[in-house]
């Protein structure tokens, strides 16, 4: 849990969306959350990065067969067009995405 401390008590508004977000007191600080932050980072990231060039290094050594590529446009389609259509869609007409700082 994020320990927000109060506003300041002074007439200046409390801007959390400033310099202050960075601000050590908005810092997590169970390791339980960093740790599980870190498996995520590692798995959402390094790990399709890793492979993506692992990719690239089997095509240009072996080729590309004609199932690869519509594959490839398949996944593309999936994860691009229709995630990105529903982020947008979600976006611009829920405004699901503002968060609660």
């Amino acid at each position: 849990m994020i320990h927000r401390p109060d506003p300041p008590s002074n007439n200046i508004p409390h801007r959390p969306f400033t310099h202050e977000i960075d601000h050590p007191k908005y810092r997590i600080k169970n390791a339980v959350i960093i740790r599980r932050q870190f498996i995520h980072v590692f798995l959402m990231n390094v790990i399709p990065a890793i492979a993506t060039l692992i990719a690239v290094a089997v095509a240009v050594r072996y080729g590309l067969s004609g199932i690869e590529l519509p594959i490839c446009a398949g996944m593309w389609f999936v994860s691009f067009g229709i995630g990105g259509t529903i982020g947008l869609h979600r976006y611009f007409t829920h405004r699901s995405f503002e968060t609660a700082l």
